[in-house]
């Protein structure tokens, strides 16, 4: 028997990607084959995006035994009124409109075979007994120009001999110019060292580490993803940097002598050693929620041994969002929607003629404010 009600679901911008802090807005389709009467007199939008976390072996036929788990991360409706009391035979059109926080988490997918976690949407109309739904893939927000530089202070690193023998000790300090880096965009840091020790620094070792943490019920799951990685560092300077005064029986000191660290925070002003290091565009948004946390650090490494698994290291959080909105292109028109959403996110699509928004930034936040863009709405 053939339905009396067919719906579709019609996006402004249908290009399958929509931007947190921002409005989604579009058309409920209804076509009607027959006079039909609603019995509820109203058509209905939902927008809900949930948090999965599985074990290996799970799915959703394992939810109730908790080897998969969902969370609920965003669940907003829309009623539309439907004022006729039936509707004759043709073709009916609903607009609604749907505005998403800035701190919904963007969509993303981590699996190794049946093991992994997501966050995903799913745009949802109703009318009656009739009802329609499609995927969206959610970006999130963008950086503000705002900067949030950290200083790793001087630290010191006893070394010892494979007898466990004192070997002296080095000295590790670092500043990263901005720990808030867009995808795509470069993370720029500079790093100090004195070596006081018996042994020679073989190599520095720089990695960006992503880390994707998810929970079950029974047990905490985390896997590392390297973002970026620079295995061997060779900077004009350096080893001078790293050449100190042999080490003494005097034992190491419990922390950094105040000309020593002077000393220090003078090479990291002058960015003695100073790198830059682009992170990929597919990187995945930082984010802490209920059941998922996608977490970013900065890794250095003083390679003394290379056989040793403890060697001198320090490691520096960061935080990893979509580009600053300077950066940002708009999509002008729809695209195929078999492109995989990690390529395209972030990124221009190669037909776009490229046109840039400047908004004005809320300098308390990571992103412009919501309240400015709802009046900014309202006026519109």
């Amino acid at each position: 028997m053939e339905k009396p009600l067919k719906l579709s679901i019609e996006l402004d911008h249908d290009d399958g990607v929509v931007r947190a802090q921002a409005w989604l807005k579009g058309h409920i389709k209804v076509e009607v084959e027959e006079k039909y009467v609603p019995q509820f007199g109203e058509v209905k939008v939902q927008l809900v995006g949930k948090e999965t976390a599985a074990l290996p072996g799970g799915g959703r036929l394992h939810l109730g035994l908790g080897i998969c788990q969902e969370k609920i991360v965003l669940d907003e409706s829309r009623i539309h009124a439907i004022s006729d009391e039936q509707l004759c035979p043709g073709n009916y059109s609903y607009p609604f409109s749907i505005y998403l926080p800035g701190l919904v988490p963007p969509t993303m997918k981590f699996e190794e075979g049946s093991d992994g976690c997501s966050v995903q949407y799913m745009l949802r109309a109703t009318l009656d007994q009739a009802q329609v739904e499609r995927s969206l893939d959610v970006v999130g927000a963008p950086l503000s120009p705002k900067l949030y530089p950290y200083c790793f202070q001087p630290k010191i690193f006893p070394l010892k001999s494979m007898l466990f023998m004192d070997q002296g000790f080095v000295v590790i300090a670092a500043k990263v110019e901005n720990t808030h880096v867009g995808k795509g965009c470069e993370i720029e840091f500079s790093y100090a060292c004195r070596d006081q020790s018996k042994k020679d620094v073989q190599r520095v070792e720089i990695q960006v580490i992503e880390q994707i943490q998810w929970r079950t019920r029974y047990k905490q799951h985390s896997r590392d993803v390297l973002l970026a990685h620079f295995p061997s560092v060779s900077l004009s300077g350096l080893e001078k940097e790293m050449v100190g005064k042999p080490w003494t029986d005097g034992g190491r000191p419990d922390e950094v002598d105040s000309l020593m660290s002077a000393e220090m925070h003078a090479d990291l002003a002058a960015q003695r050693n100073l790198l830059k290091l682009k992170l990929p565009a597919n990187a995945r948004d930082s984010y802490t929620g209920k059941l998922v946390k996608i977490s970013h650090h900065l890794s250095i490494t003083l390679v003394m041994d290379e056989k040793s698994k403890s060697n001198p290291s320090i490691s520096i959080p960061i935080k990893v969002f979509d580009p600053p909105m300077e950066q940002v292109a708009i999509h002008s028109s729809p695209k195929p929607k078999h492109k995989v959403f990690e390529e395209v996110a972030t990124t221009v699509w190669p037909e776009d003629k490229v046109e840039v928004e400047h908004p004005e930034m809320d300098a308390t936040s990571s992103c412009s404010s919501i309240k400015e863009e709802l009046v900014t709405a309202e006026k519109e």
